[in-house]
């Protein structure tokens, strides 16, 4: 197991494809990416639980973003707020991901360069803050409406190397309802870290694990710019002993989430 007490096992901004992503958030930011004009995109959502690669952080959560896209470059910032008393949230503190990068799009090839920047705001000093870096490859529609992408990151806090593959397919529900679909994205991913507590303590235990998710969510789209989803999610582990969340050893969870997204 890596030993991020969770504060530096925080969450990618939109690993590859996420759990809680819509539909029309994923087509504005592809159709936008090398546009030469300012876009921007957003999704607020509740989870009933919030999960990061594979590892439930806290119960009950509120998750936001907002990203501006320009010719192809992108910055913005990502907020999980725990919601309820504080024993139901695990040892998850208010986290606040600062973001930027290059996304470059080719007919349906897609490279993506960024880094993120993690900020637990109401933590001490030694667990209120990551770095990481990464690449993604991702190809739209090899078949059948099913979209690949695989993706490396390294977080330089951690010394952590996560690699990550994806594959994404959307069901038409066209015929029973105008406008509304299902967006499925199934994950598997693997991280091993050689300095699993973070470069903010002394000691430098190493230590890895597996992880895999299932998301399925039901989208209404209301016009070209603005969803409504919702829809459930499984996620797997092996990470065994200590939890790599500071406290959740569930190695296996069903949960729930609900939200908006749209672009302007």
């Amino acid at each position: 197991m890596v030993e991020y007490s969770h504060q530096t096992n925080m969450r990618i901004q939109h690993i590859l494809l996420t759990a809680a992503v819509s539909a029309s958030a994923v087509s504005a930011q592809a159709q936008t990416a090398n546009s030469d004009s300012l876009t921007a995109s957003y999704q607020v959502g509740v989870e009933s639980a919030y999960v990061f690669r594979g590892h439930e952080v806290s119960d009950n959560s509120l998750q936001s973003n907002v990203v501006l896209n320009y010719d192809g470059f992108y910055t913005g910032a990502y907020s999980y707020l725990p919601i309820g008393d504080k024993a139901a949230r695990k040892t998850q503190v208010n986290e606040l991901d600062l973001v930027a990068g290059y996304k470059l799009t080719e007919d349906k090839w897609s490279f993506d360069l960024g880094y993120t920047y993690y900020w637990y705001t109401d933590n001490t000093p030694g667990y209120n803050r990551s770095n990481e870096f990464k690449a993604v490859a991702s190809y739209s529609d090899v078949g059948f409406g099913i979209s690949p992408s695989v993706g490396i990151n390294y977080d330089i806090s951690l010394e952590a190397l996560t690699v990550e593959a994806a594959v994404s397919k959307t069901f038409d529900l066209g015929q029973w309802a105008k406008n509304l679909s299902v967006v499925t994205v199934a994950t598997v991913g693997a991280t091993d870290a050689d300095d699993s507590n973070s470069d903010q303590n002394p000691a430098s235990p190493s230590n890895g694990y597996t992880y895999a998710s299932v998301t399925a969510n039901l989208v209404y789209a209301i016009d070209k710019s603005f969803s409504v989803y919702a829809g459930p999610r499984v996620s797997w582990n092996n990470d065994e002993g200590n939890s790599t969340t500071g406290g959740a050893k569930d190695t296996s969870l069903l949960w729930w989430g609900a939200g908006i997204s749209g672009s302007f």
